[in-house]
């Protein structure tokens, strides 16, 4: 299991998630949906998401 989905499996936020109706939000390469949606609005040179960056090892 990715260590970041099984550190936040453990503090109960699949749980957390699915009560709000956000599962669709609980996946480990999210940054890639959130990027698109930034660049939107940004331009791409202002934009930067990285998963090293938000989920350091």
């Amino acid at each position: 299991m990715n260590m970041h989905l099984g550190h936040f499996a453990r503090l109960g936020m699949p749980q957390l998630f699915e009560e709000h109706s956000l599962t669709k939000w609980y996946r480990k390469d999210i940054h890639f949906a959130i990027e698109r949606y930034v660049k939107k609005y940004f331009h791409p040179d202002m934009v930067r998401v990285s998963k090293e960056e938000a989920y350091p090892g």
